[in-house]
C-alpha cells in the first residue's frame, strides 16, 4: 500500500498523476497542486459578461437620461425665448399704434386749439408733454419686465443644470448622515445580506494628535452572511459632508481628503468614500469620481452612494476566491503581493476605468450644455440690442414730433 499523488482539477475532480492499484491511498491533507486552467479559462472567456452587461446598461441609461434632460431643457428654454420675443414684438407694435393714434388725435385737437384762447392752448400743450412722458415710462417699464423674465428663465435653466449633477436628492427634514443611514438600512433589508453597516463610535488617537478621530460609518463585506471577522473580505470607510447653501465660508471636497485617508488607515479599511453635497455650484460637477492623490478613495453624490457600494460588493464577491486564496487555503502558488497586484488590476479594469469613462462622458455633456447656455446668452444680447435701438428710434421720433408741435404752438400764438 502506497500514497498516490493527484492534482486538484476543480472543486469536484481529482486527477491521478501516476498509476495506482488496489489498496493505494490519497492523502487529502498533503494536496499542494491545483490546476488553475479552469479559472484562467473562465477569466479569459469573459465569464463575467453579465456584470459588464449590467454596467453598460447602467452607463447607457445614465447617458440617455442626461441627454434627455439637456434636450428638454434646451427646447423649453428656446421656446420660452421665442415666446418672449414674440410678446416683445406685439408690445412694440401696440406702443407704436398707441403713439400714432395719440399723434393723430392731438394734431386734430391742435387745429381746434388754434381758434381758442391762449390758456387753452397751453393746457393742451402740457397735457401732450405729460402723455408723451407717460408713454415713454410705460414702454420702458414693459421692456424691463420682459428682459427680467428672460433673465429669470436663464437663471432657472442654470439651476436645473446644477440639479442634474445631484439628481435632486431630497432629504426631507433629515441631515445627510441620517439620510444615508436610512438609505442603506432600507436597501439591506432585501439585499447585501453578506454585508454590514455600522455607525463608527470608536475614536482612535495617534501619537502627536491632540484629539482622536473616527469615521461616520463603516461598510464591511464578508464571504457569507454569518459576518465573522475571519471571513471579512474588504471594508469601506465613509464620511458624509454637507453645508448650508447660504454659508459664507464654503468648504471643498478636497478639504476632507487627508483626514478621510487617515481614518481609513486607522479603521483598517481598504476603501475610503466621501458622500458629499459640497461644491454643488460647480459647472462640471460629476456624481462619482476617484481621487487620484489617495489610494482607493472615491467621492460620490448621495444619490450614487448605493450604486457605489453595490459595485464594490459585486466586484469583491466575483473575485472572492482570489482574495481568500492565500489566507484560507495556504496554497503556495503566488505570493501575497502578486495576488493583491492581480486583484488591483481587476479592480482598475472593472471599477476605476468605468468611473473614468463616466467622468469623460459627463464632462462632454457639460461642455455641450455650456455651448447651449452661451447660445442663449447670445440671443439675450441680441434681443437687448434690438430693444435699445428701437427705443432710441422711438425717442428720436418723439423728440422730432415735440419740436414740430412747438413750432405749431408758436405759429398759433402769432
Amino acid at each position: 500500500m502506497s500514497k498516490v499523488n493527484v492534482i486538484v482539477k476543480d472543486k469536484n475532480t481529482l486527477v491521478l498523476t501516476e498509476d495506482a492499484k488496489s489498496g493505494d491511498y490519497i492523502d487529502l491533507t498533503s494536496l499542494t497542486v491545483v490546476d488553475l486552467t479552469t479559472v484562467e479559462e473562465a477569466i479569459n472567456n469573459n465569464k463575467d459578461l453579465v456584470y459588464n452587461k449590467k454596467l453598460n446598461e447602467y452607463k447607457n441609461q445614465l447617458q440617455k437620461e442626461n441627454d434627455l434632460v439637456i434636450k428638454e431643457l434646451n427646447n423649453k428654454h428656446n421656446l420660452e425665448i421665442e415666446s418672449l420675443k414674440k410678446d416683445l414684438e406685439v408690445l412694440n407694435s401696440s406702443i407704436n399704434l398707441k403713439v400714432e393714434n395719440e399723434k393723430n388725435k392731438l394734431q386734430q385737437e391742435l387745429e381746434i386749439l388754434k381758434q381758442n384762447k391762449e390758456f387753452a392752448l397751453k393746457e393742451q400743450e402740457l397735457k401732450f408733454v405729460t402723455l408723451i412722458d407717460e408713454l415713454k415710462l410705460q414702454h420702458l417699464k414693459e421692456i424691463e419686465e420682459k428682459n427680467q423674465k428672460i433673465h429669470e428663465k436663464e437663471e432657472a435653466f442654470v439651476q436645473l443644470q446644477r440639479q442634474r449633477a445631484t439628481l435632486n436628492v431630497k432629504q426631507t427634514g433629515e441631515d445627510l448622515e441620517s439620510w444615508c443611514n436610512n438609505e442603506v438600512i432600507s436597501y439591506m433589508q432585501n439585499g447585501l445580506l453578506n454585508c454590514t453597516w455600522e455607525k463608527d463610535n470608536t475614536t482612535i488617537k495617534e501619537d502627536g494628535e491632540n484629539k482622536g478621530s473616527k469615521a461616520d460609518y463603516i461598510f464591511k463585506i464578508y464571504s457569507d452572511n454569518k459576518h465573522q471577522e475571519v471571513d471579512l473580505l474588504t471594508s469601506v470607510c465613509l464620511e458624509m459632508k454637507d453645508e448650508n447653501p447660504d454659508s459664507v465660508n464654503k468648504k471643498t471636497n478636497a478639504d476632507y481628503f487627508k483626514q478621510l485617508d487617515k481614518n481609513r488607515v486607522k479603521k483598517n479599511c481598504k476603501y475610503a468614500l466621501l458622500v458629499s453635497n459640497l461644491e454643488n455650484d460647480k459647472a462640471n460637477d460629476l456624481p462619482i469620481y476617484r481621487v487620484s492623490a489617495y489610494p482607493d478613495m472615491y467621492v460620490v453624490r448621495p444619490a450614487y452612494m448605493m450604486i457605489f457600494l453595490n459595485l464594490i460588493t459585486s466586484l469583491t464577491m466575483r473575485f472572492v476566491d482570489l482574495i481568500t486564496l492565500d489566507k484560507n487555503e495556504k496554497i503556495e502558488i503566488k505570493s501575497t503581493l502578486m495576488l493583491m497586484e492581480e486583484f488591483d488590476v481587476l479592480k482598475n479594469r472593472y471599477l476605476d476605468k468605468p468611473i473614468e469613462q463616466l467622468k469623460s462622458n459627463l464632462e462632454k455633456i457639460s461642455k455641450e450644455s455650456e455651448s447651449i447656455r452661451k447660445a442663449a446668452n447670445h440671443i439675450d444680447d441680441y434681443v437687448s440690442s434690438i430693444t435699445k435701438n428701437y427705443l432710441n428710434q422711438i425717442e428720436e421720433k418723439l423728440n422730432k414730433f415735440e419740436i414740430n408741435i412747438q413750432k405749431e404752438i408758436k405759429k398759433a400764438n402769432k
